[in-house]
């Protein structure tokens, strides 16, 4: 009841005062590059894999058609096992009725939780470009990570297997979104110099990873993401709290002692790792000042990591910050990211 009274307020004043738009803004100031993190190719190698034609299937959606854009449901084999539904990768792909080659914005889904961020960017774009672009957005219906596997774990070992497994999910779907890109430059009308990549929160962390790891893509918008997973798992309420809860009664655990646990085994998949290979000034990055998912320290450390990219800094926590990308907040978030891929994916 409490921290609802407090949300209410919140919101209220953030009404009262004019919406969800306060925030600190650090443009980006090109300097010397980063050196390249020590570890980083060892990190790298994590992510490799084998290149190969696309076996994709796709089919029609008339109900989504418009005058710029044909729609496809397209569907093609995850990477690995973890995948949510049939171990496919599925996504709509806006498909330009307009000639000639034109850039593709991938946007990212928040695995099993709000579809609003990922279909109101997806609007923005749609009305922003019309068929001067193409869009890709990657459907994520059911959770990426196995929570209520991790909270049904009995033993250390049980949990130990579970982390593994969890942090194997997040390697496939970075490795997945490297394989959207073969499919892409296979396309004849997108051009492949020109791709970006937008995710939110779980997305974001991915993104960022993908963005460390993939140097085919032309632009990146982080929107409040973070690095340093075992972070993320120990901070977070909803389902990770709900896990971090169930896991520390069961064995015992302290919070420092789960979180070394999980460290141990996803600080493999540490954005991190691989300072030194962003290009900041093809990054966009937004975070939320008191967010307890991503906390400071992995928001920091991300947004240094990257090279210092031009950041956003909401005074808001990481659910009320989202409506910075509302209405409520004057779409600040979505006119923004437009802006920024106007000028990075201009020709």
């Amino acid at each position: 009841m409490g921290e609802t009274m407090s949300r209410l307020g919140l919101v209220l004043s953030a009404i009262a005062s004019g919406g969800f738009t306060r925030h600190t803004h650090t443009p980006y100031c090109p300097a010397a590059p980063l050196a390249v993190a020590p570890g980083a190719a060892d990190a790298l190698r994590a992510f490799d894999y084998s290149r190969a034609p696309i076996a994709y299937r796709n089919r029609i959606l008339p109900a989504l058609e418009s005058s710029t854009h044909l729609v496809r449901f397209v569907r093609f084999p995850s990477a690995g096992l973890c995948r949510q539904r049939d171990g496919l990768v599925a996504g709509h792909y806006y498909h330009s009725k307009h000639e000639g080659e034109k850039p593709l914005v991938i946007v990212l889904p928040i695995f099993g939780s709000y579809t609003y961020p990922t279909r109101a960017m997806l609007r923005t774009l749609r009305r922003h470009y019309g068929g001067d672009c193409h869009l890709l957005q990657l459907l994520g219906e059911e959770y990426l990570l196995d929570w209520f596997g991790l909270a049904a774990i009995r033993t250390h070992e049980e949990c130990n297997a579970k982390a593994r497994e969890m942090a194997e999910c997040m390697r496939v779907a970075v490795i997945d979104l490297r394989r959207v890109l073969d499919w892409a430059e296979a396309r004849p009308e997108i051009d492949a110099r020109r791709i970006a990549v937008i995710g939110f929160s779980m997305s974001a962390f991915l993104a960022a990873l993908a963005l460390g790891v993939e140097p085919r893509f032309r632009a990146g918008v982080i929107a409040f993401g973070g690095a340093h997973p075992a972070d993320i798992f120990a901070s977070c309420g909803g389902k990770p709290g709900m896990a971090k809860a169930a896991v520390m009664e069961k064995l015992g655990l302290t919070r420092e002692a789960y979180y070394a646990l999980i460290e141990a085994e996803t600080d493999c998949n540490d954005p991190a790792h691989f300072s030194g290979l962003y290009r900041p000034e093809r990054i966009l990055y937004f975070d939320a000042r008191y967010d307890s998912c991503m906390p400071a320290r992995s928001r920091d450390d991300l947004w240094e990591a990257m090279g210092r990219p031009e950041r956003y800094t909401f005074d808001y926590d990481h659910k009320s910050a989202f409506l910075a990308m509302t209405p409520l907040g004057r779409n600040f978030l979505r006119r923004k990211t437009v802006a920024f891929l106007d000028r990075v994916l201009a020709c």
